[in-house]
């Protein structure tokens, strides 16, 4: 097993799905974009 490939696209996988949920999160479409401390 080539350890450094998948960790590789272990992290690529992780970056991308945290990439989409600050994407998703910065255009207010998120159920919990009412915040209690604005």
């Amino acid at each position: 097993m080539d350890w450094a490939r998948i960790l590789a696209y272990v992290t690529g996988t992780v970056d991308q799905e945290l990439l989409g949920r600050n994407e998703y999160l910065a255009a207010g479409t998120a159920p919990n974009v009412i915040r209690p401390w604005n």
